[in-house]
């Protein structure tokens, strides 16, 4: 409730992109919790799941409700990569991240100036597949990506553990009265971000 107030109050916002955990423990009626909130933003909202999405049917409640678990869409001059990284839930089977997919994605660039990746496991951690940190990072160092963002710590956090080409920012959480704030401008090569409290 807090969060929606303050996106509600700060003018001039597209969306807000959510970096997974919707929910604790992957229940539809917490599924309907949170889209009983966030439905009063003044503009869409637009998920990747989390590793706590993953437990009891949280999956098939995703998919019902949100779409697939990779996606991607542009918006002028820029393009959003959503991509699920919550390698653990799959045993780390080497299926998750798709890294073809997502290079696949990274290379469709016309008329794109900026891409930013988000999702919910940072390549670093040890929820996602250790095997595949290094395609990750790779593939978006090899692209337009500058900024990639990611939940899962709830803390908020910037690093550059892969060379200074992309930043990894780790957002807060709701639950810390905490998010990012993203300003892109409309040339496509322009972006800030600050943390803000609510």
């Amino acid at each position: 409730e807090k969060f929606v107030r303050k996106a509600n109050s700060i003018g001039n916002i597209d969306f807000t992109l959510i970096c997974g955990d919707l929910t604790q423990f992957g229940l539809k009626k917490e599924f309907v919790w949170m889209h009983d909130q966030l439905k009063k933003l003044n503009h869409p909202y637009i998920p990747v799941i989390g590793n706590h999405d993953f437990v009891a049917t949280g999956p098939k409640i995703f998919n019902k409700m949100y779409g697939p678990f990779d996606y991607s869409f542009k918006l002028g001059k820029f393009k959003f990569v959503a991509i699920n990284t919550n390698s653990i839930e799959f045993g780390f089977d080497g299926t998750v991240p798709n890294i073809k997919w997502l290079e696949k994605e990274l290379s469709d660039t016309s008329g794109i100036e900026n891409i930013y990746v988000y999702s919910h496991i940072m390549p670093w951690d040890e929820g996602f597949d250790p095997n595949l940190e290094l395609p990750f990072a790779n593939a978006l160092s090899k692209s337009k990506v500058k900024y990639s963002f990611h939940g899962h710590w709830h803390n908020y956090y910037v690093s550059n553990p892969y060379g200074e080409d992309v930043t990894y920012i780790v957002t807060g959480s709701t639950g810390r009265n905490s998010c990012i704030l993203i300003k892109l401008w409309d040339n496509g090569k322009s972006t800030s971000y600050e943390q803000l409290f609510f």
